[in-house]
Formats: structure tokens, C-alpha cells, sequence
């Protein structure tokens, strides 16, 4: 006689786990309002250090209520964010992560029941427009007269902010084998993308990307490396590196910016070109909804200060006089 096999049942650890098995940036932001909604739950008045198992006993105790609690909770959850202040997009954010995790667990079977949160309308960020052409183009410089590796490599780096508007975690997710020089290629993965896509590079891109290849070497691995005295050789460049660099050299002309600050000043600047070419720019961003480009058309043509000046000199409706004493 056969044995029969026992069904392991899903736990809590194992949802909590396919819930974070995301890419490593999506990961950490999910684990991060896991971090939050715990401290919630256990010790809202507390500074407390949480960690995974933490994590994992309060989702336990979550999906092991009555609906109705769990409801509760999550109304509690989001109305004392609203309370203390907390950005909305912030918390509009944390509440769909928190939604997600236990959308897994009705998928899973864990709960037969789903949730919802009812949240003001997030808010729209207007400004789009970075730093400036003036800026970017004095960072460049500093990048250009250094005479260095590194002035070289963040040359290369601020070729692909600009003139590609690549995202940060685009750039440093390359490796030498994404780069084809021969052809003036290079095979990128885009955000919530699984397959990378092959875009052509600009002469300016592919120019700086030879220089930093040629001085870079032919071994395999991360296109862009970590400098320092206590680095060992051939250091990938983390993401914060990335922001680091951008940041110290917005910060040498004046501007405090970031890598997503380069892309905005590269759409905003394309859009003015090419008088609004929504479809060139949606090319350039990779955006998939024109609507997202709007944005970036608005910061262009000022429209709300166009508007208000058109007001401001329509002297049939109000004179001068009339304004300033009424």
C-alpha cells in the first residue's frame, strides 16, 4: 500500500514571501509598507524595529480574522495615516500594497473574503520639468572636464538619463552584453517589463559608452562600476550610487535633483522641440498612456500662468484701478 502523501498548507511565510518575490526595487517598496502596516497593528505609539517574523505573525493574525475585523483594521490603518499627516499618495500606496497581499491570500485560498478602502483622490505632482536644460547641460560639463574614469563613466550615465530619458533602474540593471557598439544598440528592461527591448542609441550615447567600454574592459557583468580607494575591482554601481552621483552634481551647479529629475528635463525639453509631438515623447519615455504625457505638456507651455495672464489683460471685463481697489 501506497502512503499518502500530506498537502503542505500555505502559511503565512509563504504568502508573505510571494508577495515580496517581486523585482528587487517593487520588493523592497512592498516590504517597506509591510514595516509600516506591522508598527501599525502591534505598537502604533511605539519607534519599533520590525522584522520578517514579525512581519509574518501580524499577516497570520490579519488573514485569520472575520472579514469584518479585517475591514476594520484596514479603516483604522488608513485613517490614522490620514491623521497624522502622511502624504496621500503615500498612503494610497501602502493600502493597495496591503490590498494586494491579501488579494494573494484569496487567491490562495487563505481567506474567502476581499477588502476595499475607500481614499481621497491621489494627488497629481505638476511638476515635471527637472532641473533644466541649463543644468543638466553644466553637469555635463563637470562629467566632460574631469579627464578621469569616473568623469568618463558619469558621462556615460548622464547620456543615458538624457538623451535616452532611461529610469534609473533601467541603467544600472545593464550589462556589457545588453551594449552592441557595432550596431549602436543596447537592450533594456523597462519598469514592470519582463523581456528587455533593443532601442538605438544616439552618436552621443554610443560615443560615451565606447569611451567608457574601451577603458571599462571586455569582462562580462554590470556596464557601470562602483569607484573607491575600499572597493574591490569591478564593484557593480548600486542605484543609490546612481543617486548619489546625480545628486552631487545637480548640487555643483546649483539645483538639487535626482536620475528621474535628468528624464524629466529630457521629455519636457523633446515635447518643446517638437511642439508637443506627444507620440515622438511617448517614444523617447517609454510611457504606454499618452495621458501620463500630458503632464509634461503642461509644465512646457505654463498653461495655468498662460491662462492667468490672458485674465489679467482682459481690461474690457476689469481695469487696473478697478482690481487693485476691489
Amino acid at each position: 500500500m501506497k502512503k499518502t502523501e500530506k498537502t503542505k498548507s500555505i502559511t503565512a511565510a509563504d504568502l508573505v514571501a510571494s508577495h515580496l518575490a517581486r523585482p528587487a526595487a517593487t520588493s523592497a517598496a512592498y516590504r517597506a509598507d509591510l514595516v509600516s502596516l506591522t508598527k501599525h497593528l502591534l505598537h502604533p505609539d511605539e519607534d519599533t524595529v520590525v522584522d520578517l517574523a514579525t512581519i509574518q505573525g501580524v499577516v497570520a493574525g490579519l488573514i485569520n480574522q472575520e472579514r469584518g475585523l479585517a475591514q476594520m483594521a484596514l479603516d483604522r490603518y488608513a485613517s490614522t495615516m490620514l491623521a497624522d499627516g502622511v502624504p496621500i499618495n503615500s498612503i494610497r500606496r501602502r493600502i493597495a500594497s496591503t490590498l494586494s497581499l491579501l488579494g494573494l491570500a484569496h487567491r490562495y485560498d487563505l481567506v474567502t473574503w476581499t477588502l476595499s478602502v475607500k481614499l481621497p483622490a491621489a494627488a497629481v505632482v505638476k511638476d515635471t520639468r527637472g532641473p533644466g536644460i541649463k543644468a543638466v547641460k553644466a553637469m555635463f560639463e563637470i562629467c566632460r572636464t574631469r579627464g578621469d574614469r569616473k568623469g568618463r563613466r558619469d558621462s556615460a550615465l548622464m547620456s543615458l538619463l538624457y538623451y535616452h530619458a532611461l529610469r534609473r533602474g533601467e541603467i544600472i540593471s545593464l550589462d556589457l552584453g545588453n551594449v552592441d557598439l557595432a550596431k549602436s544598440t543596447i537592450a533594456i528592461k523597462r519598469k514592470g517589463k519582463v523581456d528587455r527591448i533593443v532601442l538605438g542609441l544616439c552618436d552621443t550615447a554610443a560615443d560615451d559608452l565606447d569611451v567608457l567600454i574601451t577603458e571599462r574592459g571586455g569582462h562580462p557583468g554590470p556596464l557601470f562600476e562602483s569607484f573607491g580607494p575600499r572597493l574591490p575591482d569591478r564593484t557593480p554601481l548600486p542605484g543609490a550610487g546612481l543617486y548619489h552621483i546625480v545628486r552631487t552634481l545637480g548640487r555643483r551647479v546649483g539645483v538639487e535633483t535626482r536620475p528621474h529629475g535628468i528624464r524629466h528635463t529630457a521629455i519636457s525639453r523633446l515635447l518643446q522641440l517638437t511642439n508637443g509631438n506627444i507620440a515622438e515623447a511617448m517614444g523617447l519615455s517609454g510611457h504606454s498612456d499618452p495621458k501620463t504625457l500630458i503632464a509634461y505638456d503642461d509644465a512646457r507651455l505654463e498653461l495655468h500662468q498662460v491662462a492667468a495672464l490672458k485674465l489679467d489683460h482682459d481690461k474690457a471685463a476689469f481695469s487696473p484701478w478697478d482690481v487693485r481697489t476691489h
